[in-house]
């Protein structure tokens, strides 16, 4: 905190006052938010606690010892964009809905399935609807996969 009179301390980081040059390029966000980032074996317990818990936030971070923040970090600045975009790749299909029909590969107004991450616009499901159905909605791959697990 800084009272009249006082003179901030120059070590502490402010955006009208230029970063300290010793820190470098690629850890600056870090250091301004909350320490250092993910080591080697935290950046190894992220991958498998990602995996498992997909993106619920506080179990990952348990996991892996650190704080959610930490974590977020390193999903939005590794492992999203950086050094683990070819793992988030490979699972982004299972953790978020697609905004792209499945049918037809067209964004727009999507009908979500409950069961996977696939969308579809009402007139590519066959037979098309006209409507939004109320409750949950199961498409074709997924009601194949619930007839299959009940033989």
């Amino acid at each position: 905190r800084h009272f009249h009179g006082e003179t901030p301390d120059p070590a502490v980081p402010f955006p009208n006052r230029p970063e300290p040059a010793d820190i470098p390029a690629c850890t600056k966000p870090h250091a301004l938010i909350e320490g250092k980032p993910l080591s080697p074996n935290e950046k190894a317990k992220f991958d498998e606690a990602i995996h498992e818990h997909r993106k619920q936030w506080p179990k990952i971070a348990r996991d892996v010892g650190t704080s959610l923040n930490r974590c977020l970090i390193h999903y939005y600045s590794s492992y999203k964009a950086g050094e683990g975009r070819g793992n988030y790749l490979k699972h982004k299909k299972r953790w978020e809905q697609s905004d792209e029909c499945e049918v037809c590969n067209d964004g727009g107004d999507l009908l979500c399935c409950d069961g996977c991450a696939n969308a579809y616009h009402l007139e590519c499901i066959e037979p098309p609807l006209k409507e939004i159905p109320v409750g949950q909605w199961f498409c074709v791959e997924c009601q194949k996969k619930e007839k299959k697990s009940l033989k």
